[in-house]
């Protein structure tokens, strides 16, 4: 793994990815390897490479939050929405990673049904909580006074009633600091 990224940091490509797909097939749990490869092939613009390392790192390592964002994001960003929905929500499940609430409600936007369009914005609220909730518990006010800023404008803009409601009812029985602070 090491002397793979040696190579990629000296742009020897081809030698990065002979070395970190050696150093897969000794220990195919190292997920670095698969972000690394991904992070390669993205930039070569080889997406399909790219996909088929991280759904293979994903296959090897099926309780890998970081290797499942990633997967989701790449499908996201090809216009693959209901992969990307998918390995989103399984790194979601799996903890950690705000950004894929964020990234899952673009995709769920682009369906425009009304039923996912408040599943979108309960994905944007969550991706804002849990990143005001990180701000706050990092005592960053200001960041987190904007994000609630946000949220407000979010739940202000929904077109359909049921939404608002939806997302008002959400706000007003969570018991985080942040829908405390939305409260007053």
């Amino acid at each position: 793994f090491h002397f793979a990224e040696v190579c990629e940091h000296a742009d020897q490509i081809d030698r990065a990815i002979e070395h970190y797909n050696k150093s897969i097939s000794l220990n195919s749990h190292e997920s670095r390897c698969y972000l690394h490869l991904r992070n390669i092939y993205t930039r070569l613009n080889k997406t399909n490479e790219a996909i088929a390392i991280l759904k293979l790192g994903v296959n090897n390592n099926p309780n890998d939050a970081a290797l499942a964002f990633q997967l989701g994001r790449l499908y996201s960003d090809t216009g693959q929405e209901a992969l990307a929905i998918e390995y989103l929500t399984k790194a979601i499940s799996q903890g950690g990673f705000p950004a894929a609430y964020h990234i899952r409600a673009k995709s769920y936007l682009s369906y425009q049904t009304p039923e996912l369009t408040s599943l979108a914005f309960c994905d944007y609220l969550s991706a804002l909580e849990d990143n005001c909730n990180f701000c706050i518990h990092d005592f960053k006010q200001e960041l987190a006074s904007y994000n609630i800023q946000q949220i407000y404008k979010i739940v202000t803009s929904a077109q359909d009633d049921n939404i608002k409601i939806r997302l008002l009812d959400n706000i007003l029985h969570s018991q985080s600091p942040l829908a405390q602070k939305f409260h007053g």
